[in-house]
């Protein structure tokens, strides 16, 4: 019943009573499609049996009523009226007043066929007739819609009780000949000559009005019953759904099991660490699955105290942590959740290392101005002597200062709380004036620098040009210093990912490469097996990070390789600050 793409909000009630209302607008209006076509069809059907039956009023009726030409154009008038409303009930949103519309016209044309057919002789027809219009028209009705429509149905039922009782009294041929005012009493007197016969019309009339109330009411309650129900259904299925999803894509592993150490379900990861096919059959307990783990739950189900040992599960290591769920006490159930040493180990390492470099950058500052001291000592001690010997010492402490000095100056920049100025670099540009000024730089002029970045004329990135540049920049400086050879070469090469929405910058040399035992560690912080500071990968890392890039090292036959990753953009987007089509 309700539209497969609602979605439906989870903290937000008065929407859930706004989504009631409009679905409950749309049920009701596929139900007036319906009931037009079963009224063309049984007004058809009525027609076709008076047809061949020869039936009709066979009186002569006010206004040319009883007549074959008047009864084919009440006919098509009923037919043209219900299917205006038929077409008017698809227009979206649909209109309230399209339903009370249906009804009344549907009442109104109703009755004057009901006259014209003569079937107020006929007791049963009449009833049936108006209970069909009534039950079909209450059924798509509100409340407050179907008072309305009950005093409409009192008004024309009367309205035929006094056609009927006027037909025989007033000279109807005469009448254009007669004045108004006499014209006038005729009528009153024709209406007024058996008081009594109003009272069964009368009496009718406001029965099927109370009916159609009722009928409204009851279907009222039905329908938004009916809606409300399937809500609850499609909420808790969205909520459900949500919940696995969540459960599912989490990093940890998490089994629910009850208190007989019966497994219930478990995540995509813990099926990982457990060595289980996606459809391998879960097994039925913990005692199946790891005999150690059934202990700690039991260990852990008398003591109420999480085990800080690590257990060992295949080639990992994982810590495990025990949760009772709260839920209904027949059933107690547990959450068991494993995380990885290594992974829990790398982010209280980071944590550590962010405190350790905040601290480190106090510390550098403030090293900063005895240093300047000792080089300027340094300068005077070479000036008051011309001992070579002095002059030698006065040139280490000169060089060393300056290595202090460089050091300073990374670990405050690394540190600094300077604020990102991304914006949309078109890229190909960017690195050919990039390439251009490395081959004029005193530190990187002897590497020959090619480039291959046509893959990416067509695109840019969002990114601090600064950080790139420096990102870059240490990148080619790195490999003139560490390649081991004079005859360097670099490449910059570019290409475009083939799984979403990334392009890739390589900057790879013909030089020694990084030993294997050195590749998890060559981003860390002072790691440097040769002459230099230890901070520029790391530092290039960080930049990376801040822009919401990655930086990986690739193996390759030759040289070293480092892979930039990171979002692709139009090139020729006219506001950065806007949103941003991704290609």
């Amino acid at each position: 019943m309700l539209r497969d793409d609602i979605q439906i909000p989870l903290h937000d009630p008065g929407r859930i009573i706004k989504i009631t209302g409009e679905e409950s607008v749309l049920y009701r209006a596929s139900m007036l499609r319906v009931f037009n076509v079963v009224r063309v069809v049984v007004v058809m059907l009525f027609l076709l049996g008076f047809i061949l039956t020869g039936g009709g009023t066979g009186k002569v009726l006010p206004f040319g009523l009883g007549g074959t030409n008047w009864l084919s154009a009440l006919i098509t008038l009923y037919v043209a009226v219900m299917s205006l409303h038929w077409l008017g009930s698809l227009r979206t949103p649909v209109s309230e007043k399209i339903f009370l519309s249906n009804a009344v016209c549907d009442a109104f044309v109703l009755g004057l066929l009901i006259l014209n057919l003569g079937l107020l002789n006929n007791s049963s027809l009449l009833m049936l007739s108006i209970l069909n219009a009534v039950l079909l028209s209450a059924m798509t009705l509100t409340v407050r819609q179907s008072v309305v429509y009950g005093v409409a149905l009192v008004v024309i039922w009367m309205m035929m009780a006094a056609i009927l009782q006027a037909v025989p009294l007033v000279p109807w041929q005469k009448m254009g000949e007669m004045p108004w005012s006499a014209c006038f009493s005729q009528l009153l007197a024709a209406l007024g000559h058996d008081s009594l016969s109003w009272l069964e019309p009368a009496v009718i009339a406001t029965g099927m009005a109370l009916l159609a109330v009722l009928v409204s009411y009851l279907s009222t309650q039905g329908r938004d019953n009916r809606i409300n129900a399937e809500l609850s259904r499609n909420y808790t299925h969205q909520l459900r759904k949500m919940n696995d999803s969540i459960i599912e894509d989490m990093q940890n592993g998490l089994l629910v099991v009850s208190s007989n150490s019966s497994i219930l379900t478990l995540n995509r990861q813990a099926r990982t660490i457990f060595g289980l096919m996606e459809k391998a059959k879960v097994p039925r307990n913990l005692g199946e699955l790891l005999p150690e783990l059934a202990k700690r739950f039991g260990r852990w189900q008398h003591m109420r105290f999480n085990d800080s040992r690590t257990l060992d599960i295949g080639k990992g290591s994982y810590s495990l942590s025990f949760n009772a769920l709260k839920t209904d006490e027949d059933m107690p159930l547990t959450l068991i959740m494993l995380e990885n040493i290594d992974e829990s180990y790398q982010r209280v390492r980071e944590t550590r290392l962010a405190s350790l470099g905040r601290l480190t950058a106090g510390i550098a500052h403030e090293i900063r101005n005895p240093l300047s001291s000792v080089q300027s000592a340094a300068d005077l001690m070479e000036e008051m002597s011309e001992d070579p010997k002095v002059h030698f010492l006065t040139d280490k402490i000169r060089n060393n200062t300056q290595r202090i000095n460089n050091i300073i100056s990374d670990i405050l920049n690394l540190f600094s709380d300077k604020p990102r100025n991304t914006k949309l670099i078109p890229l190909n540009p960017f690195l050919q004036a990039v390439i251009s000024e490395a081959r004029t730089n005193d530190e990187t002029s002897r590497a020959k620098i090619r480039s291959d970045i046509d893959a990416t004329k067509e695109y840019a990135v969002f990114f601090d040009a600064g950080h790139l540049e420096q990102i870059l920049h240490n990148l080619m400086l790195n490999a003139v210093k560490h390649a081991g050879r004079d005859d360097v070469e670099i490449t910059v090469r570019t290409r475009i990912g083939d799984v979403g929405r990334f392009l890739y910058i390589d900057i790879q040399d013909n030089g020694r490469g990084v030993g294997a035992d050195d590749e998890e560690r060559i981003f860390e912080p002072f790691f440097s097996k040769r002459h230099g500071t230890g901070l520029g990968l790391y530092l290039v890392r960080e930049m990376c990070v801040a822009n919401q890039a990655q930086i990986v090292y690739v193996r390759k036959e030759i040289g070293a390789c480092f892979r930039l990753t990171m979002e692709r953009y139009l090139a020729n987007e006219d506001d950065p600050n806007e949103d941003i089509h991704l290609q």
